[in-house]
């Protein structure tokens, strides 16, 4: 069991996003270079990962699904939120979510 120990151990630190992964899916996700994505504040929940994106200056919320050890790290389509600063929204760019929210 001592000899096992260290590889549930590696294999669990290794089930998680880290930036440049995040970073690579966010500008995929939302059409920009991963160079300009910067990603902070990085949350690993049990089936999803939060974080904080910003692209071009822009603020963003954002969750992808996985990027932990019950996916093994594996990221899959990232949704991202701009921050307004509670400000709402125009009507137009408010989607089932926001509106839910409160936020449009």
């Amino acid at each position: 069991m001592k000899k096992l120990l260290p590889i549930i151990l590696a294999v669990l630190l290794a089930g998680c996003a880290g930036q440049a992964q995040l970073a690579k899916k966010t500008a995929f996700s939302v059409g920009a270079d991963p160079s300009e994505v910067k990603v902070s504040n990085i949350g690993h929940g049990f089936f999803e990962t939060d974080y904080n994106a910003i692209i071009d200056g822009q603020k963003y919320n954002c969750t992808a699904i996985g990027g932990n050890v019950m996916t093994f790290g594996i990221i899959v389509a990232p949704q991202c939120v701009p921050l307004h600063h509670g400000k709402r929204l125009a009507s137009n760019s408010c989607n089932a979510m926001l509106r839910a929210a409160g936020r449009c």
